[in-house]
């Protein structure tokens, strides 16, 4: 699979050669999973419901067990009854993390990525070196016009990340707490080659230098 790479200008360089992973069906149901995993691990789980033991109160019986014609009752706390517990309520003290093997996390998060690659939906800069943020939005309309664009960058590259903060419609993801679900978002992502060699790997990712020099010389 051939992408192309930019360089800091925004102008398409040279081409880039990544193996793309088989079997898009089976990679679907992984990333499937996956996502489930990260998104239920996600929530708060602050919702609680007090049993019958937990709910103060109803300690007396509320009459005798034989004799009055009522139906037999041991608490007015039990869960047939007004002010009662809850039967089978939510319990924020039993909250069950999902897990998830790490190869199989790692390989949705691979197949999700080639995919948005494959789509158009993600593109490759060789390096974000500019000082001033007008430099930068004139990188950023060259680049993909009119869409919101996340750009995912090593943390050594945190520096030269200054200039694109204050572009309205640029978010910016460090390669550390970048995920499967930020993948899926409907954002154009913009890779530094640093952080798409550090996902797929630096020998998954190879530089078509040659076709560029057969093209410039044609």
């Amino acid at each position: 699979m051939k992408i192309k790479l930019f360089d800091k200008n925004g102008s398409a360089k040279e081409s880039l050669e990544i193996k793309p992973l088989s079997n898009d069906a089976k990679g679907n149901k992984i990333i499937a999973q996956a996502v489930r995993v990260i998104l239920s691990n996600k929530r708060s789980y602050t919702a609680d419901a007090k049993t019958r033991a937990e709910v103060r109160g109803g300690g007396k019986k509320p009459w005798k067990q034989k004799g009055t014609g009522r139906a037999r009752a041991g608490s007015t706390r039990s869960p047939l009854w007004i002010g009662g517990g809850v039967t089978f309520g939510p319990d924020s003290r039993e909250r069950k993390k999902l897990t998830i093997p790490r190869a199989q996390k790692n390989k949705a998060f691979k197949f999700a990525l080639l995919k948005k690659l494959k789509d158009g939906e993600a593109v490759v800069i060789e390096t974000f070196d500019v000082k001033k943020t007008k430099e930068a939005s004139q990188v950023m309309e060259k680049i993909c016009q009119d869409k919101i664009i996340r750009i995912v960058y090593l943390p050594q590259e945190k520096q030269n990340m200054l200039p694109f903060r204050n572009l309205a419609l640029v978010n910016l993801k460090s390669s550390e707490s970048f995920n499967l679900v930020d993948v899926l978002d409907d954002a154009m992502i913009i890779f530094s080659l640093g952080a798409l060699k550090k996902f797929l790997g630096p020998k998954e990712v190879v530089e078509n230098k040659n076709e560029i020099k057969k093209d410039e010389s044609q």
